[in-house]
């Protein structure tokens, strides 16, 4: 799924450049959605010398990593897992290496060992407390990497003190000391005889020292007119078992028979074909729900002002995304109809506070006018296999003369089935839209075919 770069992106590659070339470090700070790792990857494809690079990101999204450094770099990267290191001599070292903060302090020995050119920070908010494992464990690494790189949309998140040892990190020589920054940008007070630096002063003088030595930062408002008035994005999610689902597809009837009665087992051996595809899709669903949520919460996080629109087709990942996203909802299934539809979508379009729907395919696809004048944001958490359904659904925020991007997101379990089918999406979308505008577009198989085709060529 190769990504053609905007001027704003191109433009932030060659700032960033700038940066790493003059003094070793640079922050990334755009709005979330704006393309912050595929901008990461470019760079490290313009530049060659900065490989080895390791990457430190949560644990949702290192999959995410690796899913596009093999689309951006075509190679393949390493994510760790666990908190034991290889024993023995270190072999050929990737190009691009994978860890989440949590088990960083397990590997530093391991890592001290190896060549790292660039040290990648993603959301380097989780580095706002000097006194932490993690960001004594990344502080260590920096010092001995040419190149860092730190990104989040939200690096500051509560007071100018938490941004301190990013910038340390990233350019030692400009940010050396804590005092010297906290006296200056940090409204320091004595309380009990010690020094405390929970305000904020000189904040200008400070954005514009960041702005001239390290930060790259445009805001949704600033590129908007770069962008589509629908922008469509594929989100890889990790899987919490790949093993299960490697599994399931691989041994289909082992697997049903391990996870579900025998009743359940002997109807599905019956249709096995159209069935396995229908059990992999819904244990993907299962499997990547963690990382939906995660990606839910920090997308309301790091946008305080934006609603959201949450699509699924099963009532197990409503229930999911209801129980475990953390934001005022309203659900709308097919048990919600009438009056009661009516009133949850004023709620939503109209209470500030009520930020998230939740939503079926089938019942927010239609009936449900009116969303787009309080909310650009919507994110299929599963995928229907009619591929008009999806463009209908997303018709819920996109009309004709609006002035804001509407922006889809689709949550994929990369590697899996849903992959494939996340791609004849696309590709009957495509279709949809030659048949409508008239274009030019080929395509004989039907959805059932092409997946089953696809499982054949994963199984192989």
């Amino acid at each position: 799924m190769p990504v053609k770069a905007h001027q704003y992106q191109k433009d932030g590659v060659r700032m960033m450049e700038a940066f790493l070339t003059s003094g070793g470090g640079t922050l990334l700070a755009d709005d979330m959605g704006l393309g912050k790792t595929l901008q990461t990857l470019w760079l490290l494809k313009r530049n060659e010398q900065m490989l080895p690079a390791l990457v430190v990101c949560p644990v949702n999204v290192k999959y995410t990593w690796e899913h596009w450094a093999q689309e951006t770099l075509h190679t393949h990267a390493q994510v760790f897992e666990g908190r034991t290191p290889p024993i023995g001599r270190i072999g050929i070292v990737p190009k691009i290496m994978i860890i989440n903060p949590d088990i960083l302090i397990s590997w530093l020995n391991y890592f001290r060992k190896i060549s790292i050119r660039t040290l990648i920070l993603d959301e380097c908010q989780y580095y706002i407390d000097p006194s932490s494992q993690r960001t004594k464990a990344a502080i260590t690494l920096a010092r001995q990497t040419p190149y860092r790189m730190a990104l989040s949309g939200t690096p500051l998140t509560n007071r100018p003190a938490e941004l301190w040892p990013t910038l340390h990190m990233l350019q030692p020589d400009t940010w050396p000391s804590f005092f010297t920054f906290g006296q200056e940008y940090c409204n320091p007070k004595k309380e009990f005889g010690r020094w405390t630096y929970k305000g904020a002063k000189n904040l200008p003088k400070l954005h514009g020292i960041l702005k001239e030595t390290c930060m790259v930062r445009r805001l949704m408002e600033d590129v908007r007119h770069e962008l589509p008035k629908k922008v469509r994005q594929i989100i890889p999610m990790g899987l919490a078992n790949r093993n299960e689902y490697d599994e399931a597809r691989d041994d289909f009837l082992g697997w049903l028979k391990k996870t579900y009665d025998k009743a359940t087992t002997s109807r599905a051996a019956r249709a096995a074909a159209v069935t396995r595809v229908g059990y992999l899709l819904r244990l993907a669903a299962k499997l990547k729900a963690r990382a939906v949520v995660d990606w839910a919460n920090a997308f309301l996080t790091e946008r305080p002002d934006e609603k959201l629109i949450l699509i699924a087709t099963h009532h197990k990942m409503i229930d999911v995304l209801q129980r475990r996203v953390h934001a005022k909802h309203v659900t709308i299934d097919g048990s919600v109809s009438g009056r009661r539809r009516a009133l949850a979508v004023s709620q939503f379009s109209k209470d500030k506070d009520t930020r998230l729907l939740i939503g079926n395919i089938k019942a927010v696809g239609t009936g449900t006018d009116g969303l787009q004048n309080s909310c650009h944001n919507l994110a299929f958490t599963e995928l229907w296999w009619v591929p008009g359904t999806h463009t209908q659904t997303e018709g819920r925020i996109y009309r004709i003369g609006q002035h804001k991007v509407s922006w889809v997101w689709y949550l994929v379990a990369f590697g899996t089935i849903e992959e494939a089918l996340c791609q004849i999406i696309q590709d009957k979308q495509k279709i949809i839209h030659a048949t409508l505008d008239g274009e030019d577009y080929q395509s004989d198989m039907d959805v059932w075919d092409q997946l089953l085709e696809a499982l054949e060529k994963e199984s192989k």
